[in-house]
């Protein structure tokens, strides 16, 4: 078996770095998640290829069987036309099995992809970003059935793209996450502490339970009822944005009392950047 290789960028450190060096441990997660999500792709593509191969055949097969059955035994007739009528079926979920792994990879290819995006902060209106994030989501039934409110904010020090997928995830997950019956109201506030700029997103959703809440920022995690769409990658994202700009992320929540996200972005120092 070939060892895919990963661009160098991605390579681990060398042998003389100490093992618990962060540095080297966060090299080699971005290395394995490389190896999972872009090279190991490749087989689940050729067999998503041989199952709708399968599926011709099995056609074909059908075809031709139907001038060959009358002159067969009943009971040979009857298990060769069960067993076709079942190859659908069985593709089915080979092929919805490929897919959902499929997908999985592309996931975590993204995961690996952020990782190596050079971040490039600016001063950005937190206002105005999320302006365009309600805008882009304005056709979404969960925010058109949302109360929003933003208070004056001051300006945060951020890659824009990245500040950006920050607040879609949050207000995303704020106004999905409601009690059902009761409409979605989103508090969203910001404050300079500590050096940074402290962003709250506040909901009264139905909030996360104690054994949940610890595990929210793993990867496809998805706490409670699994009754709203979403991959469970969206503050796995946003943990990894933070960490690239040496921030930090934490969240508190109450079952049916609501959740409150927050979001600290460090303010640079005498005019450097991440």
């Amino acid at each position: 078996m070939t060892v895919p290789q990963a661009p160098d960028a991605l390579r681990p450190a060398d042998a003389a770095t100490r093992l618990d060096d962060p540095e080297r441990l966060d090299a080699e997660m971005r290395y394995m998640l490389y190896i999972l999500s872009h090279d190991l792709r490749g087989p689940f593509i050729t067999l998503r290829g041989f199952v709708e191969e399968l599926r011709m055949i099995a056609d074909d097969i059908s075809d031709g069987l139907e001038a060959i059955l009358p002159s067969l035994e009943p009971a040979q007739a009857e298990n060769i036309t069960m067993s076709l009528e079942e190859l659908p079926e069985v593709m089915g979920f080979i092929g919805g099995a490929v897919d959902s792994l499929d997908s999985y990879m592309q996931r975590l290819l993204k995961l690996s992809r952020l990782g190596r995006t050079p971040q490039l902060p600016r001063w950005i209106e937190p206002a105005k970003t999320l302006a365009q994030v309600l805008a882009d989501k304005s056709e979404n039934a969960f925010f058109s059935q949302s109360t929003i409110n933003i208070d004056t904010m001051p300006d945060v020090w951020a890659d824009e793209e990245s500040f950006y997928q920050l607040m879609d995830t949050a207000v995303t997950n704020a106004c999905q996450y409601h009690q059902e019956g009761k409409a979605a109201e989103v508090n969203i506030s910001a404050s300079a502490e500590d050096g940074g700029i402290l962003i709250h997103v506040k909901d009264n959703g139905r909030g996360i339970n104690d054994v949940d809440l610890p595990r929210i920022f793993e990867p496809f995690f998805r706490a409670g009822r699994q009754n709203t769409p979403g991959e469970g990658m969206g503050l796995t994202y946003a943990r990894l944005i933070m960490r690239m700009h040496k921030g930090k992320l934490w969240c508190e929540s109450q079952v049916d009392g609501g959740t409150s996200l927050f979001m600290w972005l460090p303010l640079p120092i005498n005019g450097t950047s991440l």
